[in-house]
C-alpha cells in the first residue's frame, strides 16, 4: 500500500510476535478532524494481519476519530516521547467521544511506548486506555497521557486486568490517572506503577485508585491540587506496597493516601499537606498494614484510624514536621506504635 513500509524481522524463538513486523505510519497529514490520519491508522493495523506487531508513528501530531481495538501483541510506538520535556515527539490525539479510545479489553500483550496520547475532545468522558475484562501482559512506557479536566475520564482503566506495568511518563487530567478495581469483588492483579508523574482532577479525583492484588506503587510523583494521591477502591487491596513516592499536595478536604487493605506496606514516602490535612486515612476494615520510614510534613493528623477496625498495624518509626497529631490509634493489642 502506498505510503507504508513493512519490515519483516522474523519471529524469535520466544514467540515475541509484537516485534515480528513493523508498519511505518506515513507522516501526519495535518488534518485535525481525524479522518485522514485515522484512515492511515486503520490501514496500518490491517497490515499487521491480526498476528501482532508494531505500528511505528513518526514525529509530529496525528489525529484519530475512531475508537480502536488494536488486538493482541500490538505495540504502538512513537518517535521519542517528549522533546525537551515539553513538546511531544509523537502526539496521537483522539477526537471522538466513545467510552474508550484504545479499547484493549480481553487482550494480551498490548503496549504503548514513547508518545503522547491526548483525548482532544472536551466531551470525552471515557477511558483513554481500557485494559479491563482480563487483559494481561500489557505495558505503557515513557508516555504522556493527557485528558482535559473533565471529572469523569480515566487515563488507564484496569478493572479485572492482570500483569500491567506503567513505567515513567506523565498522566495528566481526568478524574483518575489510573484506576484498578472499580467493582467490588473484581480483581486488578500484578500491577506495577514505576516512577510516573500522575494526577487526577475534581474534588473526588485521585492519581491512583483501587489498588488490587500484588501491586507495587514505586517512585511516583503525584501532581495533584488537593485531590487524593492514592485512593482506595470498593474492595481491599491485598499484598501490595506503596514505597518511595512523593505525595506532597494534601489539603483539608482529602487525605493523601486512603487505606482499605489486607497486607499493605507504606514505606519511605514523602507525605505532605497543609495545617488542616490528613496524611493517611483508613476507610475500610484493614489488617496487616505497616507504615514506616515515611516523612509526614504539615498535617493536622498524620495517620487517621477514622473509626475503622484496624488490626495488626505498625506505625513507625516515621519522621514528622509541622504535624499537630501523629496518629489517633491506641497502643497495645495488635497495634505496634512508635514511642
Amino acid at each position: 500500500m502506498a505510503g507504508f513500509s513493512v519490515i519483516h524481522r522474523g519471529i524469535r524463538e520466544d514467540s515475541d510476535v509484537a516485534r515480528s513486523n513493523t508498519v511505518l505510519m506515513p507522516p501526519p497529514s495535518g488534518d485535525h478532524s481525524g479522518l485522514t490520519d485515522g484512515a492511515a491508522f486503520t490501514a496500518a493495523l490491517a497490515k499487521l494481519g491480526g498476528a501482532g506487531g508494531t505500528v511505528q508513528f513518526q514525529r509530529g501530531a496525528y489525529f484519530d476519530n475512531t475508537q480502536r481495538s488494536p488486538g493482541n501483541y500490538v505495540v504502538l510506538k512513537g518517535d521519542g516521547g517528549l522533546s525537551a520535556g515539553a513538546v511531544p515527539g509523537t502526539l496521537l490525539a483522539y477526537t471522538g467521544t466513545a467510552a474508550s479510545y484504545l479499547n484493549w479489553q480481553t487482550s494480551t500483550g498490548a503496549q504503548v511506548h514513547d508518545m503522547m496520547l491526548f483525548a482532544n475532545s472536551a466531551g470525552f468522558t471515557g477511558r483513554l486506555i481500557d485494559l479491563s475484562n482480563f487483559s494481561s501482559l500489557s505495558r505503557v512506557e515513557r508516555c504522556t497521557l493527557f485528558l482535559t479536566d473533565t471529572t469523569a475520564a480515566v487515563g488507564v482503566y484496569l478493572d479485572n486486568a492482570e500483569d500491567f506495568t506503567l513505567m515513567g511518563g506523565n498522566v495528566v487530567g481526568g478524574k483518575y490517572g489510573l484506576q484498578g478495581i472499580a467493582t467490588a469483588g473484581h480483581i486488578a492483579s500484578g500491577i506495577s506503577i514505576l516512577g510516573p508523574r500522575i494526577g487526577g482532577q475534581g474534588a473526588a479525583g485521585a492519581g491512583v485508585i483501587g489498588i488490587g492484588q500484588g501491586w507495587l506503587v514505586n517512585g511516583i510523583f503525584e501532581r495533584q491540587n488537593g485531590q487524593r494521591g492514592i485512593a482506595a477502591g470498593p474492595s481491599p487491596s491485598q499484598g501490595s506496597a506503596i514505597v518511595s513516592c512523593w505525595l506532597g499536595d494534601g489539603t483539608g478536604a482529602n487525605p493523601v493516601i486512603e487505606v482499605f487493605a489486607d497486607g499493605l506496606d507504606i514505606r519511605g514516602n514523602f507525605i505532605g499537606g497543609t495545617a488542616t490535612s490528613k496524611g493517611v486515612q483508613f476507610v475500610g476494615t484493614s489488617d496487616g498494614v505497616d507504615l514506616a520510614a515515611n516523612r509526614f510534613d504539615t498535617h493536622a493528623l498524620a495517620v487517621d484510624k477514622n473509626a475503622q477496625t484496624v488490626t495488626n498495624i505498625g506505625i513507625g518509626p516515621n519522621s514528622y514536621t509541622n504535624v499537630t497529631t501523629h496518629h489517633n490509634f491506641t497502643a497495645g493489642g495488635t497495634a505496634y506504635i512508635e514511642a
